[in-house]
């Protein structure tokens, strides 16, 4: 549902429609902006862990003479956030370090991303004053 309601978001958006509809429904901001952060959270920790472990298994040993490919560490990375149980065989392979990140991101990828976006979804606080408005140019 929050890669549809993106799919919805950039097809108004490239169609120049104010808000986003789906099925002849109006699907409001709030979840909108919910599906962009869970997008750009989800994105966040999947690169912050990728990066990590690449950093960590490679040992002392330069990237290159390692013996650890990059798109193996990203491949178990996304598996893990996704809660797959695909592994291309680094597993068993990796250091402590690199297998608790991994439990780390299992957790985070079953319990985390729905979880902060319900928590950031409760809080309604009501500013007490407003900018001005600006409109930047973007693209």
């Amino acid at each position: 549902t929050t890669f549809g309601i993106l799919l919805a978001m950039a097809r108004s958006r490239y169609r120049g429609e104010d808000g986003v509809s789906v099925f002849q429904r109006t699907v409001p901001d709030e979840t909108v902006s919910k599906a962009l952060f869970i997008l750009i959270l989800a994105f966040a920790i999947v690169t912050a862990a990728t990066l990590v472990m690449a950093a960590t298994e490679a040992g002392d040993e330069p990237y290159l003479r390692s013996g650890t490919r990059f798109i193996d560490v990203m491949f178990e990375v996304v598996s893990a956030f996704g809660t797959v149980g695909l592994s291309t065989g680094l597993t068993p392979r990796l250091s402590g370090l690199g297998k608790f990140i991994l439990v780390l991101v299992m957790f985070v990828g079953r319990i985390g991303p729905l979880s902060i976006a319900a928590l950031v979804g409760q809080r309604k606080g009501a500013a007490r004053y407003r900018y001005a408005e600006e409109n930047v140019m973007v693209g």
